[in-house]
Parts: C-alpha cells; structure tokens; sequence
C-alpha cells in the first residue's frame, strides 16, 4: 500500500469510527454527512470522495461488523473443531457454547444491530450473515445427511427464526443477559429443554 492508498484507507476508517460513535449517540436517520465529518475531522467533499450516501458508509460499517464477527467466530468454533470429523453433538450449534458466543457480541454491538434491525433496506450485512452461515452450516447439514434440496430452507428457518428472536431482544434493549437468552432459544428448538 503505497502513501496516498494508506491516506485513502485512514480516512475511510475515520469516517467508519465517526459512524459508530454517532450510532450510539443518535438514532441513524438523524444522522447527516456535517455530523459524520464533524466526528472524523474530515470535510464534506473528502466525505463524498469515499461515499456517494451514508447508506454506502454505514455498508461499509456493516462489512466491517461482519468481519469481526467472523475473525471471532472463527477462532472459537473452526480452530477447536473439525466439522468432518467432530461428533454430531459437537456439531449441534443451538446450544450455549455457541449461542451465548454470538449473544454477546450482538449485545456489545446492539446499537449497531439495532440499526441494521430498524432499517431494512440495508441488505448488505443480511448477505454477508448468510454467506457466512453458509460456509459453516452447508457442511453440518450435510454430516447430518440433510437432502442439499433442503439446505436453503433449513437456513432460512434458523437465520429469520434468530433475527425475530434478536429483534425482539433489541427493542428491549437487551435486558435478557446472553445466558437467559440462550435458554430461551433453545427452548423455542427443543420444547422439552430444561434449565440445566
């Protein structure tokens, strides 16, 4: 990365920054491009240089978020287990392990979700999720000898049922602890599962 493309890319990553601080200020359609480049110490045209909109900044934000979920997923569940060669319970996702994992990141970044959750015409992260859980879910599905016919629906059932679930925990500014919401969606799974 020669000198300009670093300046470029600093730049960017301020306006990013500035986003976030803003985020947890102020609802995101009261957000302006004077707000965004009054945080970041930029001015308008530096801004329109990188942006056509603010909805393509927070897309950015948003592939950013998705990145670091990733990285943080990634670490916990790929390097501790094998999905060829792990044990159908080990590959059993709705269970605290793995749901309180994803909780708490959701809760550390419910400003942010919260907004991606109140406008729906930011599709970019919904993409990036379901790409992501592709990558891990396709295989497990297929250990679990789902029919490949069934792999979208099966998908979509456990992405919209969790979004719901989330949603709902957001608008209640997530008072459940990740523990207390975990147990609940496991009982939403499987009916019959207890406290223990």
């Amino acid at each position: 990365m020669n000198k300009s493309e670093s300046k470029y890319f600093n730049t960017a990553q301020k306006m990013d920054e500035a986003l976030f601080v803003l985020i947890e200020k102020k609802d995101f359609e009261f957000i302006t491009v004077k707000d965004i480049c009054a945080e970041a110490g930029v001015n308008r045209s530096t801004f329109y240089l990188h942006y056509e909109t603010i909805g393509d900044l927070l897309d950015e934000c948003s592939a950013y978020i998705m990145r670091r979920f990733e990285s943080y997923f990634h670490t916990d569940a790929r390097e501790r287990l094998n999905i060829e060669t792990a044990t159908l319970e080990e590959l059993n996702f709705i269970s605290p392990r793995y749901l309180i994992l994803y909780l708490e990141f959701v809760r550390d970044n419910k400003h942010f979700f919260h907004t991606v959750v109140k406008h729906h015409r930011i599709f970019a992260t919904m993409n990036q999720a379901k790409a992501f859980f592709e990558e891990i879910f396709v295989p497990i599905l297929r250990r679990y000898r789902y029919p490949e016919k069934q792999h979208h629906y099966v998908l979509m059932y456990y992405l919209n049922g969790m979004m719901a679930v989330i949603t709902e925990w957001l608008e209640a500014d997530c008072n459940e602890s990740p523990e207390e919401l975990a147990k609940i969606i496991m009982r939403c799974v499987i009916p019959n599962e207890t406290d223990q």
